[in-house]
């Protein structure tokens, strides 16, 4: 069985042999508060270089904690990630991050994307990433005008249109990939100014695409089969 160590050194790999600048992961504990989770689902770009940037993140989820219990979500993860503060580089990154998820036998995806709409009481245009996804051969979409491809929380200081991609597995779609264009500034959930430059971070849970690999019905099976 595939395991996720295999997949994160892989993906690495992969991306630095493509010109992107491999980074060390974040810490998981905030530096100043020692007792409390900084890293939610990503990196930390703040006062990074352009990029493009690859990491594998340790995350702690804890904005949508009440998911942990179920069949694809834990506690616990790591983020395979890249990420540009180039508004340039978006194509590229969702390129190279579904070409590796194909190399993996990952194929029929289906792309949800932000389609415009009022979010917490702000007009938002649509996101522009649907020809993106045409032009590599995505043909399956779901739109949507929420919070369901909007990052717009409580905890974040950054938000923007979210793309995702849902695999055709087993349990039905599984979310097995997400983008987020970052080009606000949010305070208490609320958009409050534009975030310059904007940053696309891209990435997959490690668990979750060893979940859909092996066809497994619960993602916590993972660490009983760990060193099949």
């Amino acid at each position: 069985m595939v395991n996720t160590d295999e997949i994160g050194n892989n993906f690495q790999q992969y991306m630095s042999e493509r010109g992107y600048n491999p980074l060390s992961s974040d810490s998981l504990v905030n530096e100043t508060f020692p007792t409390c989770f900084t890293v939610s689902g990503g990196p930390n770009f703040v006062g990074k270089s352009d990029g493009p940037h690859v990491v594998i993140q340790p995350c702690h989820r804890y904005w949508d904690v009440k998911k942990v219990g179920d069949k694809t979500h834990l506690s616990f993860f790591e983020m395979a990630v890249t990420f540009s503060s180039n508004p340039k580089d978006r194509k590229r990154i969702l390129q190279d991050q579904l070409l590796f998820l194909q190399s993996l036998g990952l194929e029929g995806f289906t792309a949800h994307y932000f389609d415009g709409g009022t979010i917490n009481d702000v007009q938002i245009e649509s996101d522009r990433v649907k020809p993106i996804w045409e032009s590599l051969g995505i043909e399956k979409f779901v739109p949507h005008t929420d919070m369901e491809s909007y990052v717009a929380n409580q905890v974040e200081p950054y938000g923007g249109p979210r793309t995702e991609l849902f695999y055709p597995s087993n349990l039905g779609e599984l979310e097995v990939f997400t983008s987020v264009l970052y080009d606000q500034k949010v305070k208490d959930g609320k958009i409050i100014d534009r975030y310059s430059p904007p940053t696309i971070a891209a990435g997959f849970g490690l668990e979750r695409v060893v979940q859909a690999i092996n066809g497994l019905q619960s993602i916590s099976t993972i660490f009983n089969k760990i060193d099949d």
